[in-house]
Parts: structure tokens; C-alpha cells; sequence
């Protein structure tokens, strides 16, 4: 079985946007998976910077973090350039203007699938709240595999949204990305997601 992971995120654009590019639909089917690929079992997680114009449309898509598959990076791209759609940027002056905007995509097929989402669960002292819902965050990773960005998208407040991001930086890392062209930088981009658990109920739970 074919299984599709995507994750849309921004990238940091010119302090003149008021607003970046904003994905509205992409509307993949199973269908989307790359033939060719797909015939020969191939897999794997694609990261890539698309040029978005100021009518919402992709222009250009490079890829930053290769699959290792010519196949599914090419692939990749051109679903990008004939499917998403987008809010186009927007100026200071509220004007509509053309932007970049990182998108990452995970194809697997068979098990187990490949995805591009992390899951950590904390433990925090008791005397902390543990956040209702699990705290969300895009993170970037570098040519080296190394965080280098921590982008909170659903917050649990300050000190634990701080925890999380200095956890992640400690812990996580991926194989070093490579880009199509030795002219692109590497990134790669995940998605994590952080349940919590306080230290007092993992002491209760270890008792005899």
C-alpha cells in the first residue's frame, strides 16, 4: 500500500511581507504517487522551496532534501507545480506580491511507512501543568542533520514551549540532506509533536 504524508510550513520571508504565501489546497489523491517510482518500490521523504507568484502560483520548486530518487524529487515538483494553490503574499502596504514558501512530502510504500512527523513524549516535574493538547512545532534541520530552527505552531505556554524546543535541539537529527544542486542549500523540515506526562503519575504507576 502507498501512504502520503505532506507538511506545508513557511519560510521566513523579507521583513516587507506582512504576509507569506499561504497554502489553500493541494488535494493530493493516491493516485499523485509518482508512477515510475511507485513501480520500482521507491520511497522517501522529499523537502523542497517553492517560488510562489502574487496570483497564489508556483513558479519555480527546488528540491533541498533529496529522496535519493531522481524519480520522486522530479516527481515531487511537478505535483507541486500542477496541484497547490495559494493565498499570495502580501506587502506592508497590503499590495500582493510574489513570496517562497517550504513544503515537505513523505512517500512510503509497504511497511514500515515512512513519515516526515516525530512523536516525543516528556516528562515534567510535578509541580508544572501539563498542557491539555500535545505542543506542535516544524523544525529545520541543516546539511550536518542539526536543528537549526524550532518554529512553535500550537503553543503550551512559554517555559514548556521553550522545553520542547531545547529537547528537540539536544535529541533530534536526521541522515545529512542533500540538495539537487551543489548552488542550494540543504533543508530538511519535520514535523514534531510533544504529549506530556507529569513525574509524579510516572512514580505512582512504578510502584509495587
Amino acid at each position: 500500500m502507498a501512504v502520503l504524508t505532506i507538511l506545508a510550513l513557511a519560510v521566513q520571508q523579507p521583513a516587507t511581507l506582512a504576509q507569506p504565501p499561504r497554502l489553500l489546497n493541494l488535494a493530493l489523491q493516491p493516485g499523485d504517487y509518482p508512477a515510475r517510482a511507485a513501480q520500482k518500490d521507491e520511497s522517501g521523504i522529499v523537502s523542497t522551496l517553492l517560488s510562489v507568484d502574487d496570483h497564489g502560483r508556483v513558479t519555480n520548486c527546488v528540491v533541498t532534501e533529496s529522496s535519493g530518487s531522481a524519480t520522486l524529487d522530479t516527481g515531487t515538483c511537478a505535483l507541486l507545480r500542477r496541484k497547490a494553490r495559494f493565498k499570495h503574499a502580501i506587502d506592508a502596504t497590503g499590495s500582493p506580491v510574489s513570496g517562497t514558501h517550504r513544503e515537505v512530502m513523505a512517500w512510503s510504500i509497504g511497511s514500515p511507512a515512512i513519515s516526515s512527523n516525530i512523536q516525543l513524549m516528556l516528562t515534567l516535574p510535578a509541580s508544572q501543568t501539563a498542557p491539555p493538547a500535545p505542543v506542535t512545532a516544524r523544525i529545520y534541520f541543516n546539511a550536518k542533520g542539526r536543528i537549526t530552527e524550532c518554529q512553535i505552531v500550537q503553543s503550551g505556554g512559554g517555559a514548556v514551549d521553550e522545553t520542547v524546543c531545547k529537547i528537540a535541539a539536544g535529541k533530534l537529527a536526521i541522515a545529512p540532506p542533500h540538495s539537487e544542486s551543489p548552488d542550494i542549500a540543504p533543508v530538511g523540515i519535520r514535523d514534531l509533536s510533544v504529549t506530556f506526562r507529569l513525574a509524579n503519575a510516572v512514580s505512582s504507576q512504578t510502584r509495587p
